[in-house]
């Protein structure tokens, strides 16, 4: 296990150069990560990070860089993603972000097919964001009842 300084403060990295190394050391990611720090493989010339979800989730949120537009209509009310082809209305701002939550559920279900089509790997923070948060934390942001 390798340690990072940053700023005078120890951040634990579980840092291993081959898959194999990694699989025996994953209980050492994993209590490095649940205290903070990262757990880094290295394949195929690329490197790929364990962290928790706690720290994960707010950068993701910066980088969608979208802020749900609420909208009122008819009697009704709608939640819209400015500039990703989503929007869901209903009878109430809870009832159009509900259905807005599912309809990403099954896009980052279908991101396998859809993430080397041009128009769709632009969206490849939003899928991550859905992935790493609860239903709970993406009604949150949708419905702006908190920064999720």
């Amino acid at each position: 296990m390798y340690m990072l300084y940053i700023e005078e403060r120890t951040m634990p990295v579980a840092e291993y150069d081959t898959v194999t190394e990694a699989r025996k050391g994953f209980k050492s990611m994993l209590d490095v990560a649940q205290d903070g720090g990262t757990g880094l493989v290295h394949r195929d010339g690329r490197t790929f990070a364990l962290v928790s979800t706690e720290l994960l989730h707010p950068a993701l949120l910066a980088a969608v860089g979208v802020t749900p537009e609420v909208f009122f209509e008819d009697g009704g009310v709608g939640i819209a993603l400015p500039g990703a082809p989503f929007a869901a209305e209903g009878e109430n701002l809870q009832e159009a972000a509900a259905d807005l939550v599912e309809a990403l559920r099954e896009y980052a279900e279908d991101w396998a097919g859809l993430r080397n089509v041009p128009n769709h790997n632009r969206l490849q923070h939003l899928v991550a964001l859905v992935d790493v948060s609860s239903d709970q934390q993406l009604m949150d942001w949708l419905t702006g009842e908190s920064a999720a």
